[in-house]
Order: structure tokens, then sequence, then C-alpha cells
């Protein structure tokens, strides 16, 4: 797929005080500024799951886990996915950690 090319810019006036909110809001989500603000502007929300990368990561690791035990025949690993699958799916709907960064602008 080829890059979509940038070639027109957006200008906007904002206070100091205001600049330095959308700066702090972007970087606590590991964004830049303009990422943000496209993002923004766009979606107009944007939720943060406390340690999402890690636990993205952890279920990774697990699915690849199961993935070598399927090769033993007294493994039931249907069943430990639908485990893991209920456990993610508590997590989801209990929604701790999440943190709503919907920064007006």
């Amino acid at each position: 797929m080829k890059p979509i090319r940038k070639t027109e810019t957006i200008n906007l006036r904002v206070s100091k005080e205001r600049k330095e909110e959308i700066r702090k809001a972007a970087k606590a989500i590991g964004m830049d500024m303009s990422k943000y603000l496209i993002h923004q502007a766009t979606h107009g929300k944007i939720v943060v799951v406390s340690g999402g990368k890690e636990l993205a990561m952890e279920i990774y690791e697990l699915n690849q886990r199961l993935n070598r035990l399927e090769k033993f025949p007294f493994v039931n690993v249907q069943e430990l996915r639908d485990t893991l699958s209920d456990g993610i799916a508590r997590i989801n709907s209990a929604k701790e950690g999440i943190q709503d960064v919907d920064t007006e602008i």
C-alpha cells in the first residue's frame, strides 16, 4: 500500500495553557500533538487501557504456548482457549483500568 502523501497544512491558534494541555494529553497516550488532534477531530474520543500493551503481549504469549500444546493429544487446547476468552471478556466488561482521555479542544 502506498503511503498517503500529506500536502496540506492546518494552522491553529490556542493559548499557551491550552497548548500545554493538548501536549500533555497527547504525551499521556504516546501520540504527538498532530496525531492526537487528527484523531480527536475524526473520532472525538480516545480510550486508553492502562497496561494495554503488556496485556496484549501476555495474551499473545499465552496463545503461542497454546499453539505448542496442540501437538499433544491429551491436552484440550480449545477448552483452554475458551477459558482464556471468557477471562478476557470479563476484563472487557469490568472496564477496570480504563481512562477516558476525551479532551475538549
